[in-house]
This record gives C-alpha cells, sequence and structure tokens, in this order.
C-alpha cells in the first residue's frame, strides 16, 4: 500500500465525523442566525414600529456582515486552521442572536441582525477547507452538498422553537443562540486544527489576484449568484409578513416556514442534476422555477394549497441553486476551489443585500405583492444567463458520462 492510498482510507472514513457537525453549524449560522429574521418580522413591525424600508435595510445587515466577514474568514482559515474559525462563526452567531434578544430599539436590532450575519460568513471557508482537506475527492460532492443542506435544517428547526416561545420571541432567539453555542462545543471537538488541517499531498495552489477574479468565464456566475442573491431576499424577508397580513394565523404562517426547511433538503441533489442534466439546463430550469415560486405567493397569499406550493419550490430551489453555485463556482475557479466558492457566495449576498433594501422600499411605495412580482419578473429574465462555454462543455460532458464530477467546498 502506497502513502498515499494510507492517508486515503483515514480520510474517507471521516466523512460523517466530520460533515454532521458542519452540517449543524451551517444550520445555527445560516438557518438560524441569518434568515429567521424574516420569520419574526412580523413581531419585530409591531415591537419596533418599523415600517417596510427600514425592515429591509435591517435585513441588508445581516447580509452586509456576511460579505466582510465571508472574505476575512477565507484568510483566517488557512492560518488558523478550520476549527478555530468555526468555532469563532459560533460564537459571532450566539452573541449575535442574544443582541437580538435584548434589543429595546430599532438600532439595537440591527446591530444584532448584523453581528448574527456576519457568522455565516466565518462559518463556509473552512467547512469548505475540511472537506477539500480531509475527504477523499469522490466524495467531496455529496459531503459539500449535505453541509450545504443545514441551512434547511436550521429553517426547519426555527419553527417549532417559535411555537414554543410562543408570543415571547426573545425566548425563542436565546434558545437559538443556546443552540449555536451547543454546536460550537461539538465542532471544537470533532473538526481538524491547523496542525492537522494540511493534507501533505496537496498540490500548490496558483495565486490569483483580485483582477483575475473577474474574467469572461466568471462573468455569467457572478451574474447570476448576484440576481439569484437579489430576488431571493423578498422572500426571506417578507413572505412570512405577506401570508400573516393576507389572514394567516401565527400557527399556519410558521408552519409555512417550516415547510420552505422540509422542502430544501431536496436540493441536495444539485450536484447530481448538474451532473445528469448539464449545468444550462440546471440552471435555467431552477430560475425559472424560483421566480414562478415567488409570484405564485403574491397572487393569493391567503390561499393554502397556493401558500404551502410556492413555500416548497423556494425551499427546494434555493438550496439547488446554492448547489448549482457551489460546483458551478469550481469549475471556474478549479486553482482555488475555497475563493470560487467565497466569491460566488459573497456575490449572492451583495444581490440580497441590495434587493432588501429595494424590496421594504418598493412594499412601502408600491405594496408588498408588487414587491414580489417585479422581483419575479427580475429571476425569470435571468434563466437567460448562459455559462460560459467552457463550463458548458465540461458539465455537458459529465450529463453523458464522458468524465467524474469534480466538487468544491460548500
Amino acid at each position: 500500500m502506497t502513502a498515499g492510498s494510507k492517508q486515503a482510507e483515514p480520510l474517507a472514513g471521516s466523512g460523517a465525523r466530520l460533515v454532521l457537525p458542519g452540517l449543524s453549524m451551517i444550520a445555527v449560522t445560516y438557518g438560524l442566525a441569518r434568515f429567521s429574521y424574516g420569520l419574526f418580522l412580523p413581531q419585530f413591525r409591531t415591537a419596533f414600529e418599523l415600517n417596510a424600508t427600514l425592515l429591509g435595510l435591517i435585513a441588508g445587515g445581516s447580509y452586509a456582515g456576511y460579505c466582510v466577514a465571508i472574505m476575512l474568514s477565507s484568510a483566517l482559515s488557512p492560518r488558523l486552521g478550520p476549527r478555530s474559525v468555526v468555532v469563532l462563526a459560533g460564537v459571532v452567531a450566539a452573541a449575535g442572536m442574544c443582541l437580538v434578544a435584548a434589543a429595546s430599539g430599532g438600532a439595537a436590532l440591527a446591530a444584532g441582525v448584523l453581528i448574527a450575519g456576519m457568522s455565516t460568513g466565518l462559518a463556509s471557508p473552512p467547512m469548505g477547507d475540511t472537506v477539500r482537506r480531509r475527504i477523499v475527492e469522490q466524495r467531496q460532492g455529496p459531503a459539500n452538498t449535505w453541509i450545504n443542506s443545514g441551512t434547511s435544517l436550521g429553517v426547519l428547526v426555527s419553527g417549532p422553537v417559535v411555537l414554543l416561545a410562543g408570543a415571547d420571541w426573545r425566548v425563542a432567539w436565546l434558545a437559538f443562540a443556546a443552540a449555536a453555542l451547543l454546536v460550537t462545543g461539538w465542532c471544537a471537538l470533532t473538526l481538524p486544527g491547523r496542525a492537522s488541517a494540511d493534507r501533505p499531498s496537496a498540490p500548490p495552489r496558483e495565486r490569483l489576484s483580485p483582477l483575475r477574479w473577474f474574467t469572461r468565464r466568471s462573468a455569467p456566475l457572478l451574474a447570476a449568484a448576484a440576481a439569484m442573491g437579489l430576488v431571493s431576499s423578498v422572500y426571506w424577508t417578507f413572505s412570512r409578513d405577506l401570508i400573516v397580513h393576507a389572514g394567516f394565523s401565527p400557527t399556519a404562517s410558521t408552519g409555512f416556514w417550516m415547510v420552505i426547511g422540509v422542502a430544501g433538503f431536496a436540493g441536495g441533489l444539485a450536484g447530481r442534476f448538474v451532473q445528469h442534466r448539464g449545468l444550462t439546463f440546471a440552471l435555467r430550469t431552477s430560475l425559472v422555477g424560483f421566480g414562478t415560486a415567488i409570484a405564485v405567493l403574491s397572487l393569493a397569499p391567503g390561499t393554502a394549497a397556493v401558500v404551502f406550493t410556492s413555500a416548497a419550490v423556494f425551499g427546494a430551489l434555493y438550496i439547488m441553486l446554492t448547489g448549482i453555485f457551489l460546483v458551478w463556482s469550481v469549475a471556474v475557479f478549479d486553482q482555488r476551489p475555497s475563493l470560487g466558492i467565497a466569491l460566488s457566495f459573497a456575490t449572492i449576498a451583495v444581490g440580497q443585500l441590495i434587493g432588501s433594501a429595494l424590496a421594504g422600499a418598493t412594499a412601502t411605495l408600491a405594496g408588498t405583492g408588487t414587491a414580489f412580482w417585479l422581483f419575479a419578473i427580475v429571476c425569470i429574465g435571468s434563466a437567460l444567463i448562459r455559462p460560459h462555454r467552457d463550463q458548458t462543455r465540461h458539465f455537458d460532458d459529465l450529463a453523458t458520462g464522458d468524465e467524474h464530477v469534480r466538487q468544491g467546498p460548500s
């Protein structure tokens, strides 16, 4: 047995021990610390007497924090090791959620949301590095998509916590913070530190200057990521508020949120979808379906069948699209896969930052339903974006079985 094969054996067996805590960290950072804001938006509107414009701007703070933190994390993870940065992400998530729970006004709420949002950016790159360095290449794709689906788990779990907390939303946010600390402890015990993070056989990576991030090959990826982020923001921020105003009870509207989370697990099939149908087909059909889910919610926000169908399609396709961007970015930035993931996911967050502000302003001026329709049109229009022919050929080859898929970190 060669030295390389000796190393591959324990790496293959370590998959579940790394994926489960990683998935849980994504659940508490993305599903709880970041996206739960929209779940509680009706309560925030009442408690702090905020209009839609201000609520949208506060939501944008979460995405702004993400953009700053993901670049910081990309730099810290190779130096400190994945474990240290993931632990930092968990602590920041807990701190931000505690600030939300203790908020006495809109400014304090905005600060808590921003800090909680930073945890998502801190968590993603080190988890990607862990997968790349500690799991054999053939299993990296499934590992990444499972970790990526942690968002759905967090969204799902937030529902029962809300129902148990009842009218006291502050208790729910304190429970979220406690969950973040528990998961942080788990990650501290299981994830590799700096000394064991580097795989000796890993090839040297080419240095890419920022000027080389934006090329003809990366432009379609980043344009599609920005569009998807922008249009998803209206749903994450205002969907529950929309159906509550249409007559849904707190329990039914919380169930709507849980459906988003449950359906998201279907999005974990993104890698296989791209592999079997090709990148262009997967991207375009997902964007059209995504836009349709946004549009139909505003069409009949008081009709249960429409509302829950919209939630299921949105939840599944949100995770599906992030998975598509995951595998696509690795094909574009094949020399620096973790950089590609960080850049594409930061671009999604920039779109969400802009979209949250635009959605809030549009809702104030023309109504929430109008905002949903406008964003849906943008989403369906973005399906015209076509990946660069190099990536199209690569994934078309995968669809016909000509080569093996190579996926990178989540």
